[in-house]
């Protein structure tokens, strides 16, 4: 079948496919029907729970970010170790920056899991589609995000495989490798730049300065750091709540 005649022989079929001459009505198969299709759609609950989880963390990590711009401004009027007076004097503002963070952490982890779900629940209704060629499917989808080192591109590929995969129209099942002319998209590229933008340079961080102990500059520079990339995991969660949803309504066609 192909989408326009390749021959003066070819003929066009209800499903909107051309077919050659040698194939009659009889041969081509029936379009699928509406109980088939939703055998391959990705869940509509889950992906609605997963974008809310991950609006919520978002708003919390926003919440955590301001918190820690105003913990290291606070620590930023004093220099070498803290006196108890100095840390008597900030400790409100310390346990607003640490609520703040311990909830985005809790919030992060959920969110982490239910990702994971999505992917692999993703992934493998796509399977039923008939994809070739395929790498990153099955365990991968949870796997890429728990190797070292290998979690900072792993999870990347296995999101532009189901994205991909997402765009080809229902009605060419099987699709075989016809997957692989469609694009990822630029959202799904912003979503892991901010994301890596949050792990890299905290890592980082903490391995130059170590423990600041009480050295009030130090902990300032560690409190600033990850202020910000509490900021840009905010924006990853929002860019990946957009994709998640672009890729399912794309899967229904």
């Amino acid at each position: 079948m192909a989408d326009r005649p390749r021959d003066d022989g070819w003929w066009l079929a209800s499903d909107g496919k051309w077919y050659p001459a040698e194939l009659g009505p009889g041969d081509v198969p029936p379009e699928p029907t509406s109980t088939q299709r939703g055998a391959t759609d990705i869940s509509r609950p889950l992906t609605v729970v997963v974008a809310v989880s991950l609006s919520i963390a978002s708003v919390v990590l926003v919440g955590a970010a301001i918190a820690g711009f105003g913990y290291a401004s606070a620590l930023q009027k004093f220099s070498g170790e803290l006196s108890d007076a100095e840390s008597d004097s900030i400790a409100s503002v310390e346990v607003t920056w640490a609520g703040w963070t311990g909830l985005a952490l809790l919030l992060l982890i959920i969110t982490g899991v239910l990702v994971m779900t999505w992917t692999y629940s993703a992934s493998k209704s796509f399977d039923a589609r008939g994809p070739i060629g395929r790498r990153w499917r099955g365990g991968w989808t949870i796997g890429a995000w728990l190797i070292p080192f290998a979690n900072l591109f792993l999870p990347k590929l296995v999101f532009n495989e189901i994205e991909r995969i997402s765009q080809v129209p229902y009605g060419h099942v099987p699709i075989g490798e016809e997957w692989r002319e469609y694009p990822r998209s630029q959202l799904g590229d912003l979503w892991w730049l901010l994301w890596l933008g949050g792990v890299i340079p905290s890592q980082i961080t903490q391995i130059l300065l170590g423990d600041p102990a009480s050295d009030a500059g130090r902990l300032a520079i560690l409190v600033n750091i990850s202020a910000f990339t509490y900021a840009l995991f905010a924006g990853a969660g929002v860019s990946l709540v957009f994709l998640i949803r672009r890729i399912e309504r794309s899967s229904r066609g």
